[in-house]
């Protein structure tokens, strides 16, 4: 991925236009494309600005405001699967979440799911322990 251009270099690209330099030997000087220093040339003649947009992309399904539910859920049942978990929380905030999102999330928030391992409890039991 290349590196943002600095904005800087945008108040470079458009002092040097307005001194007389084509795009092309902007794009040569700087070492970025001539795409690009057109890009910014038609933003700053627009919007009268070099500020970057907001970056693309979708918001995110679970925010800040949904841990403390979730962290409940998980609380209050410490071995929830995360199938049911999801289930849980389209039951409590109405959001459809996938096993992976919701794993992503958890692991955010700094939540670690633990289960509790059958075999361990196991061990426990007098019978099992006698064998040993």
């Amino acid at each position: 991925m290349v590196a943002p251009v600095t904005m800087e270099l945008r108040a470079c690209i458009v002092t040097a236009h307005e001194d007389g330099d084509t795009q092309d030997e902007i794009a040569e000087r700087f070492h970025i494309t001539q795409a690009t220093v057109s890009r910014l040339l038609k933003k700053f003649n627009t919007e009268g600005h070099l500020v970057p947009g907001k970056a693309k992309g979708r918001a995110p399904i679970l925010t800040d405001a949904d841990a403390p539910v979730i962290i409940e859920i998980v609380n209050d049942q410490p071995d929830i699967t995360l199938t049911d978990l999801a289930k849980s929380i389209n039951g409590e905030l109405g959001k459809v979440v996938s096993n992976p999102t919701l794993c992503k999330y958890l692991k955010q928030i700094g939540l670690v799911r633990k289960k509790n391992s059958r075999q361990a409890a196991e061990r426990e039991r007098p019978d099992v322990k006698k064998k040993k």
